[in-house]
């Protein structure tokens, strides 16, 4: 048996919507023997997975115990559960690395109104992830009708829980001007408080920013500064604009080397700047070309240091 290719894409948008609770409990469940269970409420967001699953032949129904006390089989009238079959288990782990990324759907997923609607009734039960991603839906009109009301009104909402995606989108919409009129110091204000939170997004942004002399005083200094600290935390874009202010000398002296390093991150994050580090290596000499490639493979986000 294999999946179609709509399938592999609706699962990938499916395992994206999962609340994390529920994502660690599927992770747990493909390590652990075949005979795991995993139990689901009728009016749960996993459920609508799970039943997925099962149509698809990725999982399976596993009837209770009769012998069970009859109290205990009482509860178990609005569960169900579920074993992942042998084929789940070869399908699934490669859908589930694929589609852990930020708060954005991953690409070339298909949103389905399944996915929705697991992200509606995780919102509903104020999961603060699921109401960015939600947001996101709206905000893109992916797999709903594009509504910058409702996406703002979703953001919102998992802005005062503390969600990092969403405060930094909502800085983004006051950016763009995107079902708001358009106010950068508000902007601003909110990329601030996403990148107190630890948003390398919104670090990104602020960068942006100050580079541009947008809504701040342009400073090459300040935007370097920004951009350094996204980078640090993994940020792919943020880290090659570090290696163009090294490789130009903006905001800090230039170093070819340290150049070469952040592109070179970049470009590990899955960034196409091979031509500019490219260049950066042709300027370099054989030793600190070796240089760099030691520094590349000793260099670690910030948060696993």
């Amino acid at each position: 048996m294999e999946l179609s290719q709509d399938d592999k894409r609706a699962l990938l948008a499916l395992i994206w919507s999962l609340m994390r609770s529920d994502l660690s409990i599927l992770h747990a469940a493909l390590q652990e023997p075949a005979e795991a269970q995993i139990a689901t409420t009728r009016d749960s967001g996993n459920y609508i997975f799970y039943s997925k699953l099962e149509r698809l032949g990725l999982a399976r129904a596993v009837a209770p115990d009769p012998d069970l006390p009859p109290q205990a089989l009482k509860a178990l009238e609005t569960t169900k559960i579920y074993s992942l079959s042998k084929w789940g288990r070869a399908e699934l782990p490669a859908l589930l690395e694929a589609a852990l990324n930020s708060g954005y759907p991953p690409n070339d997923s298909i949103i389905s109104s399944e996915a929705v609607g697991m992200l509606l009734k995780y919102s509903k039960y104020d999961d603060p992830p699921s109401q960015s991603k939600l947001a996101v839906l709206y905000e893109k009109g992916a797999g709903v009708e594009q509504n910058d009301g409702q996406a703002m009104r979703w953001y919102q909402r998992a802005a005062a829980a503390g969600d990092l995606t969403a405060t930094n989108n909502i800085g983004f919409l006051y950016f763009a001007g995107q079902g708001v009129e358009r106010n950068i110091a508000e902007a601003l204000k909110w990329f601030v408080r996403a990148a107190e939170l630890g948003s390398s997004g919104a670090m990104e942004n602020i960068g942006e920013m100050y580079a541009r002399g947008i809504g701040v005083e342009q400073s090459d200094t300040e935007a370097f500064q920004w951009f350094r600290k996204a980078a640090d935390r993994g940020n792919g874009t943020a880290a090659c604009r570090v290696g163009s202010c090294y490789g130009t000398g903006r905001g800090v002296p230039q170093d070819n080397v340290q150049a070469h390093v952040w592109f070179s991150v970049g470009i590990a994050a899955g960034y196409d700047a091979a031509q500019d580090r490219d260049v950066v290596a042709s300027k370099l000499t054989p030793d600190q070309l070796n240089e760099a490639n030691l520094l590349v493979s000793q260099w670690k986000p910030c948060d696993e240091r």
